[in-house]
């Protein structure tokens, strides 16, 4: 089974690199460099290879044009460099932005708990057609999604509230921390300048650390007081960087 799901990853990886990969596929891939921190180094690590054997293959390339372009072949060198050094930035954010910070377990717990303290408000306000409902109804992935349409065309930090549990979702469902960030830091203060719910401080700091801001984490972890031990098991080590 195991020397299956290797030959299947293999599958799906050469499918990625080589840009033939089929739509059923994608979502299978996504899972796993969601899911499998091995996997995504291997990943990484094979973009990264392909790139330099292809940066090779341009390389040798433009020698046999030496003679003829030698200012062209200069130039074009310059460009492939930069064109690397963005497809490996752009490499490592996707899979750092993308990693399992924490476990899925966490997460759901996470995410529970936000849901049964704030059971009542989200029953009491929320319609069948409100993303209120669907956090109700448990189902975070279409109130995320309403969220995100809700607020895309509002400015600053307007709707403390729905910011706050967009961040929630973004953080912990979604992994994506840098988006977490962006409605944390508008849920950390509200019309009283105090923090929406008690527990944005701490959600905060795990997508600072996730986003690899730790220094800013590292402030708010300060300034409001926290402990490790308000922080899943995966966190706190990160907690003294």
């Amino acid at each position: 089974m195991k020397k299956e799901d290797d030959n299947k990853k293999e599958d799906l990886l050469d499918s990625f690199l080589s840009k033939s990969m089929k739509e059923e596929d994608k979502t299978a891939f996504e899972s796993l460099l969601k899911e499998d921190e091995e996997f995504a180094k291997h990943v990484a690590f094979s973009m990264a290879l392909d790139a330099q054997i292809k940066k090779q293959a341009i390389t040798d390339r433009l020698k046999t044009m030496e003679h003829k372009r030698k200012t062209g072949r200069q130039l074009l060198a310059v460009v492939v460099s930069v064109l690397l050094l963005l497809a490996a930035v752009f490499a490592y954010r996707y899979f750092s932005g993308k990693r399992q910070l924490i476990t899925p377990e966490e997460s759901n717990k996470a995410i529970a708990a936000v849901r049964e303290r704030d059971s009542d408000y989200f029953e009491l306000l929320g319609g069948q057609t409100d993303w209120r409902y669907e956090m109700s109804q448990n189902h975070y992935s279409k109130a995320l999604d309403m969220l995100k349409n809700d607020l895309a065309p509002k400015n600053d930090c307007e709707d403390i509230d729905e910011r706050y549990f967009a961040g929630i979702l973004y953080l912990y469902l979604e992994r994506d921390y840098a988006n977490a960030v962006t409605q944390l830091q508008c849920a950390l203060h509200d019309n009283r300048n105090q923090p929406f719910r008690n527990d944005v401080p701490r959600h905060l700091v795990v997508a600072l650390i996730g986003e690899g801001d730790y220094s800013q984490a590292k402030k708010v972890y300060q300034n409001y007081g926290l402990k490790a031990t308000d922080f899943p098991k995966s966190i706190r080590p990160l907690l003294d960087k």
